[in-house]
Formats: structure tokens, sequence, C-alpha cells
């Protein structure tokens, strides 16, 4: 009996210590399959980083990161006219010539383009946020600093420091917006663009408004220009009559009825308190936007940080010890300077290839073209409704300055909401080519319609077409330009549209001296242009779905 007691509590005692045995084995195998686990799951886009933020405070952060670019871009446009409004007086208190004033504004958009190069290489190779509010916090106190200077020379040179510290905008949302969206960069990118929208709308609102209660336009910034003196940078033309133009501020805060009742010299006050909340915007963006590429390269594995011979044992298992000629040859300054050589070299040969790049080329030329377009349209359009129909500008003006933002705003925001959804299933075509084909006989049958109304009405829908690009073309340009270089592809395409969407009001003009043709066929231009940059979107889809498939190929 107690034999068989014995054996059996043996028996047990065998399979408790096996289980025990089992379970610590699982144990370990857990343990050491967890980093491969890690590593799977990181691969799979699954964040597991236990110090990484909740999902919804992350995602807090990146609409709160949004909403202060977007804050920021208005402030960039409100700054970027204050001076053109305010012009006429400062004109008289430091005794500027006409040349003088129009080298301060159209200067400025030249300046402008050319910064955006040079700014969007050092996008690519500093702290992007750092960097905007840097030029926020430069453009601010340089505004601040304009209103106090004694002559024109002081003054351009304010300028030409306002121009570069602005470039600054652009090229780094461009670029950073995608990175904090990348699941949504066409909302996101149609939130941010509809700013320049949403001003206008309450600009011209404040216009119509205004007229209704009897106010006369020039009461409310709309000033009469030489046409050769209209920098489409700063303002928005209403009409033209003979060689004057009717321009108002892309962002119209009411300067002129402020200007109306002050002195020369309360310019300067009114200049300088646009400076301040610039400096908070720029505070703002410093303290609480966060640099993605500072994200990955926190979370990237990192090399130990003592390396020599008294560093602890499991931090130099994979990592050598630097014998001293080494540690010599990296400090030495030839060293460091045939480095820089490098990088400057690979940044060099980066650029060329940006530049080179068929898809770049595709989608900038497709851009530009919808640019010329657009450029025509709005310069022109308050004089073709005085030709053709007849119409005054009690007629048309406030109806313009309601078309244009509105349908800018339901085609950019539109865009915005659907874009994500069709890149994704392979249709974004739809978007940047259909749209812009499809707005095409829309604006021809505005500029040939037989009444104003149904010209106005046709207009709307084709103008929200026209604009449905925007968005999408900036995600695609992120896309096409190399991980290094997406401030720079940025920066590059916004500086070539620029300057080939300036010559759209001048070919229509083009036109109509070398043809003989009436301003309603001139401005067909507009229609062609829009179905060209159709036809060259659907084409820069292919370049890009070729390219792609060509690089997925040499991988494999």
């Amino acid at each position: 009996m107690l034999c068989q007691i014995h054996a059996k509590t043996r028996r047990q005692t065998i399979r408790i210590t096996g289980q025990a045995q089992s379970g610590s084995a699982a144990e370990d195998r857990a343990s050491s399959s967890q980093p491969e686990l890690k590593q799977s799951l990181s691969k799979s886009g699954v964040d597991i980083d236990p110090a990484a933020p909740a999902p919804v405070a992350a995602k807090l952060g990146t609409l709160w990161g949004l909403l202060v670019l977007s804050v920021a871009y208005v402030h960039h446009s409100t700054t970027g006219f204050a001076l053109p409004a305010l012009l006429p007086l400062i004109t008289p208190d430091l005794q500027l010539t006409e040349q003088q004033g129009a080298l301060l504004t159209a200067g400025y958009a030249l300046l402008y383009a050319a910064a955006l190069i040079p700014i969007g290489l050092l996008a690519d190779r500093v702290n992007r946020p750092r960097l905007l509010a840097g030029g926020l916090v430069m453009w601010s106190l340089l505004t601040m600093t304009g209103s106090k200077v004694n002559s024109f020379g002081q003054l351009l040179a304010t300028r030409v420091g306002f121009a570069a510290a602005q470039a600054t905008q652009n090229p780094v949302c461009f670029s950073l917006i995608p990175e904090l969206f990348p699941k949504s960069k066409t909302t996101a990118m149609a939130f941010y663009n509809s700013a320049i929208y949403m001003g206008r709308a309450l600009s011209f609102a404040a216009v119509i408004v205004a007229g209704q209660l009897g106010i006369k336009h020039a009461d409310l910034g709309v000033t009469m220009v030489p046409l050769d003196a209209v920098d489409l940078q700063h303002v928005s033309l209403l009409y033209t009559q003979g060689e004057m133009a009717a321009v108002a501020p892309i962002y119209d805060y009411d300067f002129k009825i402020l200007t109306e009742t002050m002195s020369e010299a309360s310019w300067r006050q009114l200049l300088f308190w646009l400076g301040p909340p610039g400096l908070v915007i720029g505070a703002l963006a410093l303290l609480t936007l966060r640099e993605p590429r500072s994200a990955r390269a926190a979370s990237a594995p990192k090399k130990p940080l003592l390396r020599r011979a008294w560093s602890l044992p499991f931090m130099s298992g994979s990592h050598p010890e630097p014998t001293p000629g080494e540690e010599e040859k990296a400090a030495s300054p030839l060293a460091r300077k045939a480095q820089r050589m490098r990088e400057r070299k690979t940044l060099v040969v980066g650029v060329r290839r940006l530049l080179a790049s068929r898809s770049f080329q595709a989608v900038t030329f497709a851009c530009a073209l919808n640019d010329v377009g657009s450029w025509a349209l709005v310069s022109w359009h308050a004089t073709f409704y005085t030709r053709v129909f007849g119409i005054g500008p009690d007629i048309y003006a406030p109806m313009l300055a309601a078309i244009i933002p509105i349908g800018g705003i339901i085609g950019g925001v539109g865009s915005g909401l659907m874009g994500d959804w069709l890149s994704r299933t392979g249709n974004r075509h739809w978007l940047t080519s259909g749209a812009s084909i499809a707005a095409s006989p829309l604006i021809a049958l505005s500029l040939l319609a037989p009444e104003y109304q149904q010209s106005f009405a046709a207009l709307l829908i084709g103008f929200a077409l026209s604009e449905t690009w925007r968005a999408p073309a900036a995600v695609l340009i992120k896309d096409v330009s190399p991980p290094e270089l997406g401030a720079t592809g940025s920066a590059l395409h916004l500086s070539i549209r620029n300057l080939v969407g300036g010559c759209g009001p001048l070919s229509v003009a083009f036109l109509e001296s070398k043809f003989n043709l009436d301003l309603q066929h001139a401005m067909l231009l507009v229609p062609t242009a829009y179905a060209l940059s159709g036809i060259a979107f659907y084409g820069a889809e292919a370049v890009i779905k070729n390219e792609n498939r060509r690089n997925a190929s040499t991988t494999q």
C-alpha cells in the first residue's frame, strides 16, 4: 500500500515539474520572440511603442498642427498685402515715386519666387516647424520694423527680408502636412488651401453687404490703379475701366476704411500692430508642433552613447571600439570638410534628379497650364462682362465677388473630402484630369452664353470644378519628390507655377492685338488651358503609375 502511494506521489511530482519547465520554456520563447513580433508589427504600420501617445491624443495633436499652419497662412497673406494696401498713405509720408511704389509691390512677387528654392532646400535639412516659426517671427518683426523706417531704402531692405521670410510658409507646409496626415493627405491640404478662399469670401462679403447699405466701394479698399501696376499676388482684380483697374486686397480687413480717417503717419501704427499676432503664432509653432522626422529618428534603434574602453559590456556587443586613428580621422577638420562636400554633392545630384524626373515635370506642367487659365480668368472677367453684356460693376462686381471664393471653397474642400478615397481606389484622375476637362466646356459656356445670368450660373459650377486639382496636386508633388527633398520639390513646383501663371493675362491681350480677336473669343484661352491641363494631368497620372511600377520591379 505504502509503495503504491509513494509511486503515485512521485508521478504527480514529475508531472508538476514538467509543467513548470514547459511553462518556463514557453515564457522564454515568448520573451525571445517579442522583438520579432514588435518588428513585424512595425513593418505592418502598427504602433507598439509604449511611450507613444494615445490615438485620440495623437489625432488631436495633428489637427492642432493643421490649425496652426492654416492660421499662419492667413497671417502670411494679411501681412503680405498690408504694405500695398497702405501705400497711398506711405507714399506722401516717405515721398516715394511711382517707380519706387511699384518696386515695393511687384518686386515682392519676384523676390518671393526666387527665395522659395533655397528655403525649400533648407527645409529638407532642418526642423521644419522651427524653420516656419523662425520665418513667422522674422516677417512679423520686419513688419513692425517697416513701420519705423524713414526712407525708401530702409523700407526696401525690410521688404527684401520680408519676402525671404515669407518664403518659408508653403515649402514647409506643403511637405509637412502630408506627413502629419498620411491617411488623409488630400483632405488636410484642401483645408489648408481653403484659407485663401475663406479670406476672399470674408472680404468680398463685406463689399457686398456694404454695397447694400449704400457704402461706396471706394470706402472698402477697392482702389483704381493703372493696369500695368496690378500685383495679383496681393490684390483681386474686380473690373477694369480703360487703362485703370479696380482692385481689392485678397484679405481685405477694411484697411481703406481706416486710412480714410487716419493721418498720413498713422499707417505706422497700423502696420506695427500687424506684427505681434505673428509672434504669437510663431511661438505656437515652435512650442506645439513636432517634426515627424524627429519622431521617426527617436523610434529608430540607437547606437550606444558610451563607446570608450569604460563603456558597459552590454553596450558594446555589436559596436566595435573605434581605434585612436579612427577617432582622429573623425575629428579632423579635413574629414569634416570632405563630409560637407559629399553632402553638398549629394544634394545637387538630388535636385538634378528631381528636375529630371518625368513625374515632377508632368505634374508641374499640368498645374502651370491650369494657372495660366485661372490667372487670365480672374484678371479679365470684369472687363469681359462690361464689353460683352454691357452691364456695369453694380451688377457683375458683387456676382464675381461671391462666385470666385464660393466656387473655390466648393471645389477645394470637396476635392479634399473625396481625394483620399479616390487616391486609395486608384481613381484620383477624376479630380485632377476629369474635373479640369469637365470645367472647360462650362467655362466656355459662361463666355459664350447669350445672357449674363446664364453666364454666371455656368461660371459657378465651372470654376468649382477648375479648382479641384489643387490639393491632390500638392500631394502628388510630395509623393513624386524624394523623401529627403520633399520641401525642395514643393518650392521648385510653386516657383515655376508663379512665373508661368503670370503669362495668362498677358496672353489674352496678345491674342486680342495679334489676331484681331474680340475679348470674348480671346478669353477662350481659359477653357482651352483647362482642357489641356486636364489632358496633361491624365498623362501625369500615367507617368507616375509607370514610374511606380518600374521602381517596384527594380526593388524586387
